[in-house]
């Protein structure tokens, strides 16, 4: 059996990190230049790697930059992705009216994480005012896009609104739903734990809604 000396060992890992972060430059500078011609899912990859710093320093401002480059060309999941960052105030004072406008976006394409989103918001009375039948709505939505969460959230909602609130929630959900303007994606479906899965835990109503720009 060959013996390597331990000073060889760290050479040669230090030369497979060279090699790594070398080939991670070149994946970066290749979606920027995609993401540069307009290409939505190169914009939104570039936005992910600067949201989580991935292959790149963190900086919330360009990850929204390249989102809203996405989301200006209609696309469900970087609507869902901006409304995520004006929510948690990432790269922008935290707006729980942009946070709804941009969610609302992304569930009328039949986004099933925006649709959840937006149903826990107006159970919160967070960004929208109070409104447990559209909440239950929603929900309904999103679990019919294939969102398991939204099932359950839902299933909770009709066991204590009762029969009769929940028949109107299920008509107010086939009324949107001819507003949809895609069939359900499952794939579509992120699930990236950006907001809580139970009811009783949807996001609170903050002190302050920020800033009301664009």
């Amino acid at each position: 059996m060959i013996k390597v000396s331990p000073k060889i060992t760290w050479l040669i890992a230090i030369a497979l990190l060279t090699l790594l972060s070398a080939s991670a430059k070149e994946d970066i500078a290749e979606i920027r230049a995609k993401a540069a011609r307009g290409e939505i899912d190169a914009q939104i990859e570039l936005g992910h790697a600067y949201e989580v710093g991935e292959g790149l320093a963190q900086n919330y401002g360009e990850a929204l930059k390249w989102y809203r480059k996405a989301a200006d060309q209609g696309d469900d999941v970087a609507q869902f992705d901006v409304g995520v960052m004006y929510y948690r105030a990432l790269g922008v004072p935290q707006d729980l009216e942009k946070a709804v406008k941009w969610y609302r976006r992304a569930a009328l394409q039949g986004n099933a994480d925006a649709q959840f989103g937006l149903a826990a918001f107006y159970y919160a009375g967070a960004g929208v005012p109070k409104d447990e039948i559209e909440s239950l709505a929603w929900f309904d939505l999103s679990a019919l896009s294939g969102l398991k969460e939204a099932t359950e959230n839902r299933d909770l909602m009709e066991r204590a609104l009762g029969p009769e609130k929940s028949r109107t929630a299920r008509l107010r959900s086939m009324e949107i739903q001819q507003s949809i303007k895609k069939e359900p994606n499952p794939e579509s479906c992120v699930t990236r734990s950006r907001h809580t899965t139970l009811v009783e835990q949807a996001p609170g109503k903050p002190e302050t809604t920020g800033n009301k720009g664009n």
